[in-house]
């Protein structure tokens, strides 16, 4: 079996209207044989991803990322509730609401042209992820196009501010971060090092023998602007990235770029990557030939692989001949809580517990991944299978409890059963 690599995804479509039982039947032994963890899906308010699909995908292992576009100020954000709620009751974790919002055409232009394009972002975005954070839903910010007609660091800078002047803290504290990161035909390398290394760099302009954002390793740049401005680097969540070929033009893959996925590849399953980057979407594995970008995908329409797909499974069979790697543990056991918990409430409900076995408390997953066991605590609708299946393959012994008093003093180890504009974009510009 495939070591597996916890942060490799995939978009699943350029479109919103593949989601049949048919599909499911087709897509879901290609998506285990790449080795899936992680799969964006995109959705409208119009056109939902169903539950059987979502379900198929859930109980693979596979980690669903809704992506819900549709242009900002046509429609009330309060009617997507239904819709939030429906997807927190399928198992999904992250919805991400808006596509790109520092593009022009991903608003209305009566819209766009109104000052204050951040602030009115805001108005309408944070009610929508605090209401996730109610649902349980982990609340994600909208991914920016690098450049973009408002350039996304300014937007972002703005946008982190005004989190903490409007009093936001505790959105802040859960709050994950979308981002694209496509490599532009530019090396790996483009940009890294983040503002400290290019203080040269400017909103819309990169002056010569300077690099900027807009390239692979614009996490580096997101990470640091939020350290600047909340004082913590986000969790991210790469929505879409990698080597994609001009769209404009009707040819796949060259070998370079398939050079530079294998590369990024390689470096989801090491350190090069930092560990806030909780995943990496390869676009796309089929595109829609009515769509802009059919030349995109990494199936024909008939679902048969191209070279690209040849060269990203030569890599992960390759592995299969190299032990699994495991990062050694430093941490000997981790109660891993919920957001949504309150320390004290925990600490009085898991009192017993944490007396016997002498563990460490915290919120965070990546800290749990270096524990010999974690305890999760909470059922499925907290932590889901999929997030077992990760820190089993990292290495860690899992178990789950309830904080229900009355179980909290079970047996040692006992697992308690959880309750019932840039000039390229890939995605084009709206």
């Amino acid at each position: 079996m495939t070591p597996a690599i916890p942060r490799l995804g995939y978009v699943y479509r350029n479109d919103d209207r593949h989601y049949t039982q048919d599909d499911l039947r087709i897509w879901l032994p290609m998506l285990i044989s790449l080795n899936t963890r992680w799969l964006t899906l995109y959705a409208s308010s119009e056109r939902t991803v169903p539950e059987h699909f979502l379900g198929g995908i859930i109980d693979a292992g596979i980690e669903p990322v809704i992506l819900i576009r549709g242009k900002l100020g046509e429609a009330n954000p309060h009617a997507l509730h239904p819709l939030l709620r429906s997807y927190a009751r399928w198992g999904a974790r992250y919805v991400v609401v808006y596509d790109r919002p520092n593009l022009r055409g991903c608003w209305n232009t009566a819209e766009w042209n109104r000052r204050g394009i951040v602030e009115r972002f805001l108005d309408r975005t944070i009610p929508l992820l605090e209401y996730q954070q109610s649902l349980g839903l982990k609340p994600v910010f909208a991914p920016l196009e690098p450049g973009g007609d408002y350039w996304d660091t300014a937007f972002l800078r703005s946008a982190f501010e005004s989190f903490a002047r409007r009093g936001k803290s505790n959105l802040l504290e859960s709050l994950h971060l979308g981002v694209y990161t496509w490599t532009y035909d530019k090396p790996l390398g483009w940009g890294a090092g983040g503002p400290s290394r290019w203080p040269e760099a400017r909103p819309y302009h990169t002056p010569p023998n300077c690099q900027d954002q807009i390239g692979f390793r614009a996490f580096e740049w997101y990470a640091d602007l939020a350290v600047q401005t909340i004082g913590r680097v986000p969790s991210m969540l790469v929505i879409a990235g990698g080597a994609v070929p001009d769209l404009a033009k009707e040819t796949d893959h060259n070998t370079a770029q398939i050079e530079q996925n294998v590369s990024i590849l390689r470096a989801l399953s090491g350190a090069d990557i930092p560990e806030y980057v909780l995943n990496f979407a390869f676009y796309c594995l089929a595109a829609d030939s009515e769509q802009p970008g059919s030349n995109a995908g990494w199936f024909t329409k008939e679902a048969q692989p191209k070279p690209i797909v040849e060269a990203i499974q030569k890599v992960l069979s390759s592995r299969e001949k190299k032990p699994a790697s495991v990062t050694p543990k430093s941490l000997d056991h981790y109660v891993l809580l919920p957001n949504d918990v309150e320390l004290k409430s925990a600490l009085t409900e898991l009192t017993g517990f944490i007396q016997q076995h002498k563990p460490v408390l915290g919120f965070s997953e990546n800290e749990a991944r270096m524990a010999g066991k974690v305890t999760l605590v909470g059922g499925e609708s907290k932590f889901p299978r999929t997030l077992e299946r990760e820190l089993t393959d990292a290495g860690c012994v899992v178990d789950r409890i309830t904080t229900r008093p009355e179980t909290l003093a079970g047996a040692p180890g006992q697992s308690i059963p959880p309750r019932p504009s840039i000039k390229y974009s890939p995605l084009g510009g709206s």
